[in-house]
């Protein structure tokens, strides 16, 4: 139950885990969690408010990623000690996906940075926040983009490997939320 977790960047740690981890063709292993009663119940009873009451398997696909999202900003923000006042929030979403981020009901980096806009505003309203983006399977339209809200509260920087992989300075990482999506991997 410690809320401080410290983090530290070890590129060659993490290249020599996914060394460790990759097939002889160089792909990473797949893992799939079961889903639980309570899962189901929950999606169920969220599509049951909705026209398509059927449709809770495609509710939770196209917004989990996102109130996974909204509420580690919720939470973070909440957290004085963690934050800096004075300057934007800073935030590491690892297993950004072509499939779920960029797609689901979203066409493009532009406005997966609108999307990230309107959940800041609704988890920490009046903050500023930069976001990075990374995973294997990033938008190749997306990669190395630095993308602005039209409110210029969000930035974004899109990039395609793994956190190690990244040439981000740690200094601007430090005291950084850091949500991993997809086993922070990424989909293919």
């Amino acid at each position: 139950n410690n809320p401080l977790v410290e983090l530290r960047l070890d590129p060659d740690f993490g290249r020599a885990i996914c060394a460790a981890l990759m097939d002889s063709q160089g792909n990473m292993p797949s893992l799939q969690l079961p889903r639980t009663p309570e899962q189901v119940s929950f999606w169920q009873a969220k599509a049951a408010s909705t026209p398509f009451p059927q449709a809770w398997e495609e509710l939770s696909e196209s917004t989990s990623h996102f109130e996974t999202i909204r509420n580690a900003l919720a939470w973070y923000a909440r957290d004085s000690s963690s934050v800096n006042a004075g300057g934007p929030l800073n935030i590491c979403i690892l297993g950004a996906s072509a499939r779920y981020e960029y797609s689901v009901g979203i066409r493009g980096a532009q406005q997966l940075t609108e999307k990230l806009a309107e959940i800041l505003e609704a988890a920490a309203p009046g903050r500023a926040a930069e976001f990075v983006l990374c995973g294997r399977d990033v938008p190749a339209d997306a990669v190395n983009q630095e993308l602005r809200s039209r409110n210029g509260n969000v930035l974004t920087r899109h990039c395609v490997g793994y956190l190690h992989d990244l040439p981000i300075d740690e200094k601007r990482l430090s005291g950084a939320l850091f949500i991993a999506l997809h086993s922070g991997l990424g989909l293919e």
